[in-house]
């Protein structure tokens, strides 16, 4: 990377796509009727008088099943590049996979062009219908997790996966298909509802009925024919129902009392708040309701239907500009061919108002440009645009949203992701094109909910009151290219009232400090950028609730130029947390602890069971500390793997001469599909 323009940008290339066609290969299996039809009993039907002496139906003989494929398309609204795909049945049996050799495999792998996959279902035994799961990363680097489902082997045996089939699964199962889906076994009962098509109608309305108006503002005319599963004309491509996916945000999170919830929320308001929230336990009781059913009792919110995305109108466009980059790029072009890209009235800088010249949280136009020319000299190419939100967020009113954050993934030729790439977009109306136009802001500010855990060596989680404990933390760039100081430093604003001073402290970002204009001593740990009790200003509980507004004024080390940046709490500050989510290494254990000797000479990490048990969850940050009581301390950071990969290999560290060691510490962090961020250190004495 020649430049540094976002926290995202510099810490989350995480993933690479991995292109797995998987071909049909002919199976046997035998389903009886009940499996295929739901709705009818099964050997009745027909009509006639009362008086008709009953009969013993009669079972048909239903020929085996000769092959099964199962095809469709995940995407978030830009596709789910590189995602594993898994399936169980209606008994929460896993079905097993074969590749193109006929050999087995775990899971499936989207496309790493359009998010299309193909799966080719191996095993004799399935039972109806069958719940998908997609795992994978979105362009920012998050974890996206989504669900789909196949009622039965009667064509179309397509199943798209979105966050709408996500949420329509989730209602019938009452729960988050999360949790169903990893203890399948004890679930089947609940998986075997989503053969039933009344409920499966019904949810789908309901669904329909929350995201009404973006599905208006997506022109598309006949919602009662629109198909959220089994549509084989659904592509990404930012039109229909894929546009309106742009404008939307589906989770699942659990209130103040456990209870899991469907979120329903415009991506161009403010993140983390819901405009609509439906409790999933009281959706599934009313959906198995023979008579009035009202899944409106379901929706604990105010609103009940989302906002308007019209700015999204003339999103179908957005692609050209993707295009037209990756032909330059493929042509080689050098930085003063990227130019024409820039647009000549840029977004002002937060507190300004007309237009700016170009910037992108510190980068300027130049470096812009050299980047592009950069992926042009290696024949990098960049994915589809996915918007992330309106650049000044919020939107208010929505339709003043002029201004779009997006990004992509950079791949090399072999498919391999290189980097991510963030920019702001807005539409020239004259031109009916699309240009990078900035965020006018000096740096990148990101906040995040955090909890964190203690552990010695061995894996035993150290005694302590507040061990694990949670906290908010403030990541304010301070470099720029990395290396090079950018930012002097900054005052951040809570809620609460407090204010608390960060300064420059040597580093990517900047440290909490005593004043924002001393620098600070790093220290490599959490507290460097932690807000947390008791440390000075301590978050009270509306700061540490999803959409609390941190208002962050930055003074930049040229010209001492200041900026107000208003960012957002994505989720709130974990309160629901296991110990299974804090990130772990395997097999670390009292006959195996963490050895500090092998990891300054450098060796093998490996966090694969902790993966496979957290899928909505990445590791993003490697970091190894040594600290000394007459000294500052050794910090080192490992790059992590940039595709799904559970391991990676630690380079040496070297402790200068005359350096004395007072303890050692590995920080490990992670990231769920809610924003909210889990650390892990191994700490111990020599």
């Amino acid at each position: 990377m020649t430049d540094h323009t976002s926290s995202l940008e510099y810490k989350h290339m995480q993933f690479r796509p991995l292109h797995q066609d998987l071909a049909l290969k002919k199976i046997s299996t035998s389903l009886s009727l009940c499996g295929l039809l739901v709705l009818a009993a099964c050997g009745g039907g027909g009509g006639g008088s009362s008086s008709t002496t009953p009969t013993t139906p009669t079972t048909p003989v239903i020929p085996p099943v000769t092959s099964l494929t199962i095809t469709g398309v995940a995407a978030t609204s830009a596709p789910l590049v590189a995602a594993n795909i898994k399936v169980v049945d209606a008994k929460g049996a896993a079905v097993s996979l074969v590749d193109a050799n006929g050999g087995s495999i775990p899971y499936g792998t989207t496309n790493t062009a359009d998010g299309s996959y193909r799966l080719n279902l191996s095993s004799s035994g399935i039972t109806m219908p069958l719940l998908i799961q997609a795992a994978g990363r979105d362009v920012t680097g998050n974890s996206v997790i989504l669900y789909s489902m196949l009622q039965a082997t009667t064509s179309p045996t397509i199943a798209n996966i979105t966050p709408l089939s996500t949420a329509v699964v989730a209602e019938i199962l009452g729960a988050n298909p999360r949790s169903v889906f990893n203890n399948a076994a004890s679930n089947a009962s609940s998986i075997a509802l989503l053969s039933n098509a009344t409920m499966l109608a019904a949810a789908s309305t309901h669904i329909k009925t929350i995201v009404a108006a973006n599905l208006t503002d997506a022109k598309i005319t006949n919602t009662k024919t629109l198909d959220f599963f089994q549509d084989a004309t659904f592509v990404t491509n930012k039109t229909l129902l894929d546009v309106a996916l742009e404008g939307l945000t589906v989770r699942i999170a659990k209130d103040s009392n456990g209870n899991d919830q469907l979120q329903i929320s415009n991506k161009f308001a403010i993140p983390g708040l819901p405009d609509v929230t439906v409790d999933l336990a009281t959706a599934k009781t009313e959906l198995a309701k023979t008579t009035g059913t009202t899944l409106a009792n379901a929706v604990k919110s105010t609103a009940k239907t989302t906002v308007v995305t019209s700015p999204l109108a003339t999103a179908s466009t957005m692609d050209n500009l993707t295009i037209a980059l990756n032909k330059a790029i493929a042509q080689g072009s050098a930085a003063s061919a990227f130019s024409g890209y820039i647009a000549t009235a840029a977004m002002p800088a937060p507190g300004s108002s007309g237009t700016g010249t170009y910037t992108y949280n510190g980068r300027s136009a130049a470096a812009l440009t050299a980047k592009l020319a950069g992926y042009a000299a290696n024949n990098y190419q960049l994915s589809k645009l996915q918007i992330m939100g309106c650049a000044d967020t919020p939107s208010t009113p929505l339709k003043a949203c002029v201004y779009f954050q997006v990004g992509a993934t950079v791949s090399d030729n072999s498919g391999k992701t290189v980097d991510l790439f963030y920019d702001t977009v807005t539409y020239n109306k004259t031109s009916t094109s699309w240009t990078f136009s900035g965020n006018g802001r000096n740096t990148s500010t990101e906040v995040y909910p955090l909890a964190y855990a203690s552990y010695g060596m061995d894996g035993s989680l150290t005694s302590g009151s507040t061990n694990p404990s949670v906290g908010v933390e403030i990541a304010i760039v301070g470099e720029s290219p990395p290396g090079t100081k950018s930012m002097d430093g900054a005052i951040v604003q809570l809620l609460s009232g407090y204010s608390v001073p960060f300064a420059y402290c040597g580093g990517t970002y900047l440290c909490a400090s005593s004043s924002p204009s001393v620098p600070a001593s790093a220290t490599g740990e959490l507290k460097d950028f932690l807000l947390q009790q008791p440390a000075l200003g301590w978050i009270g509980s509306k700061d540490g609730q999803a959409g609390a507004k941190y208002v962050i004024s930055t003074t930049a080390a040229n010209a001492s130029a200041t900026q107000n940046l208003s960012v957002y709490l994505p989720a709130s500050v974990p309160s629901d947390y296991v110990t299974s989510q804090f990130p772990a290494l395997d097999g670390v254990s009292a006959s195996n602890p963490v050895v500090p000797a092998a990891l300054i000479a450098g060796t093998n990490l490996n966090w694969a069971n902790w993966a496979a048990a957290n899928p909505d969850s990445h590791v993003f940050m490697l970091r190894f500390i040594i600290s000394s009581d007459g000294a500052a301390p050794i910090v080192s950071d490992f790059s992590v793997p940039n595709d799904l990969s559970t391991t990676t290999t630690l380079a040496a560290t070297t402790i200068p001469d005359g350096y004395v060691p007072s303890s050692y510490q590995l920080l490990i962090g992670a990231q769920d599909n809610l924003g909210r961020r889990f650390f892990t250190t191994y700490k111990s004495a020599p």
